[in-house]
């Protein structure tokens, strides 16, 4: 996402709360219905919009600052 890609990504855990409505979700693990879905995204008429959006919802919600401060604290946490 953070490189603009339009993301599929299944209903497990938070993946869909992190794609939020800036991609797809597969909602069973089924080859069929993933094949669906990327099939879906040649024919989406706003791709460049939804790319943007993607990558702007990633930098928004999931500042890189963020990122290194958890990491971080998850090895101190841990004697890492």
């Amino acid at each position: 996402m953070l490189c603009e890609c339009i993301p599929i990504g299944s209903s497990v855990n938070i993946i869909p709360k992190i794609i939020g409505g800036n991609g797809l979700i597969l909602e069973k693990r089924k080859i069929e219905d993933l094949k669906s879905l990327v099939k879906s995204i040649i024919k989406i008429e706003n791709k460049n919009t939804l790319r943007k959006q993607a990558r702007n919802h990633i930098v928004k919600k999931y500042n890189i600052n963020n990122r290194v401060e958890k990491i971080i604290s998850l090895i101190e946490s841990n004697n890492l």
